[in-house]
């Protein structure tokens, strides 16, 4: 080991080991490529449903998508694509943070896109 450097510089087994599970189930860029793509869908879509709402309304990437980190899944039920959504001044358009997921919801429910797909959580939209 060179002289100044710490034994943790080195990776262990174990760190190499995880390393190479971490490669082996991450997304091909093809597959991680779709998931972006569905991301910006879902974004423009509540952009677009909500443009008449007070304030403004961003969407913006989260967890695995944000970081570029996504995995593979074992079943093909697909996956998910998180995101928060930001809304300035929502008071003056929702009385409660849970009248803005409310709204949400049934922003997902009318279209006939997402109508199946949609569940309401006590504090998300999924």
């Amino acid at each position: 080991m060179p002289h100044g450097f710490e034994q943790s510089f080195y990776p262990s087994i174990d760190d190499r080991v995880l390393a190479e599970i971490a490669v082996k189930i991450q997304l091909p860029p093809s597959a991680y490529a779709k998931v972006v793509q569905r991301y910006n869908t879902l974004a423009q879509f509540v952009e677009n449903a909500w443009a008449d709402r007070h304030g403004e309304v961003s969407v913006r990437p989260q967890g695995s998508v944000r970081i570029g980190a996504t995995i593979s899944v074992r079943d093909d039920k697909g996956h998910d694509v998180d995101a928060t959504i930001d809304v300035t001044d929502f008071k003056s358009y929702y009385s409660s943070p849970a009248d803005v997921l409310d709204d949400l919801f049934e922003t997902f429910r009318a279209s006939d896109r997402y109508r199946n797909m949609v569940t309401r959580n006590t504090r998300c939209v999924t």
